[in-house]
């Protein structure tokens, strides 16, 4: 039974990055929501490292315009950010957004130029650290400067309480005296109303007094009589005090109020200065937010040399991919030929075998079509539709060789895939001892330096590594020889092994692949 074997492989490279914007938590860009790299296995088998690399390189440098756009946007506005927080006198230093562009660059350097598809996707998530690490400094920075703003305020709070004290306190001197001097005016002239009272009440106590002592008896009389001019000295004063008192109490409350609504003022005016830094530190911050926003969103849909040469290399290589396994197709619709005729003369709705290829073809050109409007339009929704779409197709011409198969024996099946199976393992085999070589020839760092010992094992691991999915994909060939040996029952069941085995070979080629790296890299 001859199948088409429905690994179309479709190169998906997702890469994602965005900023959120500085200083608070309000809406911000949204995240991609693909933030890595997914290289299927059916494209590892059939594109090269440098092919596969390239295309991750490519992605990243297109998704990556967004980053480098927000970066953007923060360095047109910062500045003037800066300047109003040490204007509002808040010891802040915000981050430097060239510093991010520089990390960004060197991530973008070290996918590029990675030896390897593994490593480039690995080097992927240093490009989306710099981003996260944008996000997490600016969008923490209402938090970060709390503890400044507040220190900043108090001591502008406590300037204008000292500046207060200066400006109350000459007034209420001044007020003070003024009350005084009109007090005093007032004492005066209530004095004089109640003086001739009060030396009456004197003199008629005197002369009652005096009676009861003889002439030469003056001095004593004299002592007796100061107690009640004392006395009466001093009810006069509290009596003039407290009409005085009452005469200025509407003089005092205006005079308070007076000081009050100056000071108020006074107050009012200096608070201004505060509330004015902290609108000027709110609208620099909300135009950086801004101007983040607007150029991440012209990133997002702009035309860029960098996304053309992106979505190109993106679906030449997914065409690559699958142009491959429509050749495998195409070569099995030949061979099943007379199967799918005598198909057609017991069956005419079937399709014969140029029907099959004809529609394969119309299938792929519609595919790359759709691939390239999806990746133009960043829709990996689109993208995937596209594939699946396509595999449909697929699955049509396949089920018609399947249906043509009628005749197909176990026996027959081991007769066409003996020949693959022997020169697949001798492949394998040959592939494996390379890596026997390799692993022999990596010794230990001489020293101790930390780095190269570090080197070595890593080498040691991969080749481990490799040497270990090689084993397994030739332990699965020699499971399919041995079936072959006895072949019989359904012959779908030994067609299900094969295929086993086919799938097995794309790792096995990419374990070759990385180990044929490394042995380069140990021969420098």
């Amino acid at each position: 039974m001859r199948r088409i074997i429905l690994r179309v492989g479709i190169v998906l490279l997702l890469v994602g990055a965005a900023l959120a914007s500085p200083l608070d938590g309000r809406a911000q860009p949204s995240a991609p929501p693909n933030l890595g790299v997914m290289v299927p296995d059916a494209a590892r088998a059939v594109l090269s490292q440098a092919e596969l690399v390239e295309g991750v390189c490519l992605m990243s440098r297109w998704r990556a315009e967004e980053m480098f756009a927000a970066i953007d946007g923060v360095a047109a506005k910062q500045p003037a950010a800066q300047a109003a927080l040490d204007k509002a006198g808040i010891k802040y230093a915000l981050p430097n957004p060239e510093d991010f562009r520089k990390r960004g660059n060197d991530a973008l350097g070290a996918i590029c130029s990675a030896p390897t598809v593994d490593q480039a996707t690995t080097a992927v998530g240093g490009l989306l650290a710099v981003n996260r690490d944008m996000e997490a400094k600016y969008g923490a920075l209402a938090e970060a400067m709390g503890g400044e703003v507040k220190k900043a305020v108090d001591a502008r709070e406590a300037k204008i309480r000292a500046d207060m004290e200066l400006f109350v306190e000459p007034r209420r001197k001044q007020a003070e005296a003024d009350l005084r001097a009109e007090g005093q005016k007032i004492a005066d002239r209530l004095q004089e109303q109640v003086k001739p009272k009060y030396e009456a009440d004197i003199n008629a106590y005197a002369q009652n007094l005096a009676k009861s002592y003889k002439p030469e008896q003056m001095a004593s009389f004299s002592a007796a009589l100061q107690p009640y001019i004392d006395q009466k000295i001093e009810q006069a004063k509290k009596e003039v005090t407290v009409q005085v008192e009452a005469a200025l109490a509407s003089r005092i409350e205006e005079s308070k109020a007076t000081i009050r609504a100056e000071a108020d003022k006074a107050a009012e005016a200096m608070g201004a200065g505060i509330k004015s830094d902290m609108d000027g530190i709110r609208v620099a911050f909300d135009a950086m937010l801004a101007e983040v926003e607007l150029r991440t969103a012209a990133a997002k849909t702009a035309d860029t040399p960098a996304k053309r040469a992106a979505v190109e290399k993106r679906v030449q290589l997914a065409m690559k991919a699958v142009d491959v396994y429509i050749a495998d197709a195409k070569n099995t619709l030949n061979l099943a030929r007379a199967e799918l005729t005598a198909l057609k003369a017991a069956n005419p709705g079937a399709l014969d075998a140029d029907a099959l290829v004809a529609r394969l073809d119309a299938s792929r050109n519609k595919l790359e079509g759709a691939l390239r409007t999806a990746a133009n339009a960043g829709d990996e929704v689109g993208f995937t539709a596209a594939y699946t779409g396509f595999e449909a197709s697929w699955r049509e011409v396949a089920a018609q060789v399947d249906q043509a198969a009628g005749t197909w024996t176990p026996a027959r099946v081991c007769q066409e895939a003996g020949s693959a199976l022997a020169a697949a393992k001798t492949q394998a085999e040959a592939a494996r001892s390379e890596i026997g070589n390799a692993q022999g020839g990596v010794v230990a760092a001489p020293g101790s330096d930390p780095t190269d010992q570090q080197r070595i094992q890593s080498m040691k691991d991969a080749l481990t590594k490799s040497a270990g999915t090689l084993d397994t994909f030739i332990n699965t060939i020699g499971q399919a020889q041995a079936a072959c040996q006895s072949p019989s029952g359904d012959p779908r069941a030994l067609i299900a092994q094969l295929d086993q085995a086919r799938q097995a070979q794309a790792n096995a080629r990419q374990a070759y692949e990385s180990a044929r790296l490394l042995a380069q890299s140990l021969a420098r």
